[in-house]
């Protein structure tokens, strides 16, 4: 028990954990109160999701150990896909 306690990937598993309890609250919020700006609550969620998607490339996929070329492309990646989905978000908010 102790060694897992004492893993590298313990810690990043309570982060996912908590911003996925964030991103819950994000979201039970927005459907209880009407009045909330669901743009924001979208462009949250989604950045709360990349977040999460970083998180899990990085350190259980190990590309934090990876060459340079492999971690720039996941990074632009995720800012590529993250950027187009809250640009679309933004765009449709009319």
């Amino acid at each position: 028990m102790t060694a897992l306690i004492k893993h590298p990937a313990t810690p990043v598993w309570f982060v996912l954990v908590a911003a996925t309890l964030i991103a819950w609250w994000f979201g039970d919020n927005a459907a209880r109160e009407p009045g909330q700006s669901v743009l924001w609550t979208s462009i949250a969620l989604i950045a709360i999701a990349f977040f999460k998607v970083r998180l899990v490339i990085r350190h259980f996929m190990e590309v934090k150990n990876g060459p340079w070329q492999l971690q720039l492309i996941c990074e632009l990646w995720l800012l590529g896909v993250c950027g187009a989905l809250c640009g679309m978000k933004w765009l449709a908010r009319y």
